[in-house]
């Protein structure tokens, strides 16, 4: 956990490749323990930076990744892989897919006391706001 919360400091500072290295060097660890919901949300996670430089697949991939969240009832990390592929749609221009992610993020996460990620979603949508 401390090396994916690492790799999320690394990531909201703009490193970039230090996040994905740590990222990857916690999936090595929680496959290794068995950690299925954190290999899971490191997996989300390295889609979401494969997708920042390109990978067309990653955000096909990001999904298979947050069905498996939603079928295990992982509602945290649910609602981080829906704000990742918000993300994702907003850095590649289709700001309407973005803004409708955000907005079911938002709302999800205020029903479920996720003031965390609401606060995330709702930054996001409003650059998106005032971008328009």
């Amino acid at each position: 956990a401390a090396l994916h919360n690492l790799a999320d400091v690394y990531r909201r500072t703009g490193q970039l490749p230090r996040a994905y290295a740590a990222y990857m060097d916690s999936l090595e660890l929680t496959q290794q323990l068995e950690h299925e919901r954190l290999t899971n949300l490191n997996q989300m996670h390295l889609c979401f930076l494969d997708g920042l430089r390109g990978d067309e697949g990653a955000v096909e991939r990001l999904k298979s990744h947050l069905r498996t969240a939603d079928a295990k009832g992982y509602l945290w990390d649910v609602l981080e892989g829906r704000l990742l592929l918000a993300r994702l749609a907003a850095v590649s221009g289709d700001e309407a897919r973005a803004t409708e992610l955000l907005r079911d993020v938002i709302e999800r996460s205020e029903e479920q006391g996720q003031s965390f990620i609401q606060r995330d979603a709702q930054e996001l949508l409003d650059r998106l706001v005032d971008k328009a």
